[in-house]
């Protein structure tokens, strides 16, 4: 009694509100219960009071009215909905109506199945090989019998028109719907090991071409020679691998062949198997590579000799790279800067301070990119000088504070600084930048004192009386601004 007395007592007074009849359901067209559409909600209401549809209101307003609704939190809405899609004949309701094969509400699932086996009845063939991923997952994702669905599924593909379809599904734009459909292959057709191989060299599909890697070292020596020719037209990467693995495990092909092979593949992982296979006379492969770069070949090839030389760290590459740096193409002089820098530890930073004040711009930041990545000193004469001569280039100073981000605080602090180079139209466009580099400022973690040209370029360029009193950086500041004996 005493809890009815409290709810009497928290009740009283307060009016109870009643919603006419006529506005039950929402017109705006926003909110998660809300119906969207205009003229939807008239005919839903409609329905709603008779239970019965009228063909001509669904035709006006169309399929996109109903599919639009028909992942609605309300269970009325969505059954509206699957009720008006069955008087239309709208292919592209198909994929949204499996998805409510999975409604909690059962007898929304039940109008979802029937609409669905009247679609896989009738809509052709390549609508069902599109949905094919939708329709497999239904096996383990959903409420309702797929016995039902996949037996209409079969009758359909199971048909000689069928199987063609499934063959074309393997070249098609979705990698999921490629791979829905060679497992099909694979349980409903009886394909030959030759087979299984020749429809994955067609599809071109990673995946696929991964499944048949063990029927590859079955094949006999000759169909395995045949290949060795067009390997490099192959387009699937783990199918040029099996071939080649192939050919080397049987010693059908000279070895110096197989490996050119794989030196100059555009999979990393195949070219890092010729230099595996070559391991063991590591000049031989340093004479290749410096061959290539003394040709006049394509920048792809060049770019995998640099990228060589940059993993076999001999000395006698140092001279290879370093003529690569004045290569005409900056792709080149890019990769011959990254391949410098790994193969002569001793001159990281001449090779860096260099590129520094290369005239393209991905040199540059590759430069900037290796200075953070291998902890170097700052070459302050090289980026004051690059600083003087980008004064105009606001790229340049924001590459600077990009560099900076990554940096300890005193280190960046420092290459910060040099953005106070950049002229003076250019100062008022770095200041949102400059701010939040200020702002974002490691200065939580401070171990170490500047030195005095850090020091010195840092209070130049941004005196402590410009920070904030209650600032982290001001106080840090602060702080040092004793050992430094300011």
């Amino acid at each position: 009694m005493a809890f009815k007395q409290f709810l009497a007592r928290l009740l009283a007074g307060k009016s109870v509100s009643v919603i006419p009849a006529g506005r039950v359901h929402f017109e705006e067209p926003t909110g998660y219960y809300t119906v969207r559409g205009d003229g939807f909600d008239g005919v839903y209401r409609e329905w709603l009071k008779s239970r019965q549809l009228v063909q001509a209101w669904v035709l006006t307003l169309g399929a996109p009215a109903f599919l639009d609704n028909l992942h609605n939190r309300s269970g009325y809405v969505r059954e509206f909905c699957l009720r008006a899609l069955t008087l239309l004949e709208d292919e592209g309701s198909f994929k949204p109506v499996l998805q409510r094969l999975n409604d909690y509400v059962p007898g929304n699932r039940y109008l979802a199945l029937q609409l669905v086996l009247k679609y896989l009845a009738e809509l052709p063939l390549d609508m069902i090989i599109d949905a094919l991923p939708e329709i497999e997952v239904l096996k383990t994702q959903s409420r309702v019998n797929h016995a039902m669905i996949y037996g209409a599924l079969s009758q359909r593909l199971d048909s000689e028109e069928g199987r063609a379809s499934l063959e074309a599904g393997l070249v098609h734009h979705r990698a999921k719907v490629r791979w829905a459909c060679w497992k099909r292959c694979e349980s409903a057709l009886t394909w030959s090991d030759r087979e299984r191989i020749q429809y994955a060299l067609h599809s071109g599909d990673p995946a696929i071409a991964r499944s048949v890697e063990k029927d590859v070292l079955a094949l006999s020596d000759g169909e395995l020679m045949k290949r060795l020719p067009g390997l490099h037209q192959i387009r699937a990467m783990p199918l040029r691998r099996a071939f080649l693995i192939a050919l080397w495990r049987k010693h059908l092909a000279d070895a110096q062949t197989l490996i050119a092979a794989a030196l100059w593949d555009d999979s990393y992982s195949i070219r890092w198997l010729g230099r595996h296979w070559s391991k063991e006379v590591p000049e031989a492969l340093l004479q290749q590579y410096a061959a290539v770069m003394q040709r006049d070949e394509g920048s792809r090839h060049k770019r995998y000799a640099l990228e060589g030389l940059s993993l076999l760290k001999l000395p006698d590459a140092v001279a290879v790279c370093k003529a690569a740096l004045q290569d005409a193409k900056p792709v080149i002089r890019k990769a011959a800067l990254s391949a410098a820098c790994a193969v002569d530890e001793e001159n990281q930073l001449v090779y860096v301070a260099a590129a520094m004040q290369d005239t393209d711009w991905t040199v540059v930041r590759e430069a900037f990119r290796l200075l953070v990545a291998l902890g170097l000193p700052l070459p302050t004469d090289v980026i004051a000088a690059a600083a003087d001569a980008r004064r105009e280039e606001l790229p340049f100073f924001e590459l600077l504070l990009q560099s900076a981000d990554h940096m300890g605080i005193w280190k960046a602090l420092h290459l910060a600084s040099f953005t106070g180079r950049a002229q003076p139209s250019l100062q008022t466009r770095l200041a949102p930048a400059i701010g939040l580099f200020l702002k974002n400022v490691g200065v939580t973690e401070v171990y170490t004192a500047p030195t005095q040209p850090q020091w010195r370029a840092i209070c130049a360029w941004m005196p402590m009386e410009v920070l904030p009193a209650n600032s982290g950086l001001r106080y840090v500041m602060d702080i040092y601004a004793k050992q430094m004996g300011n």
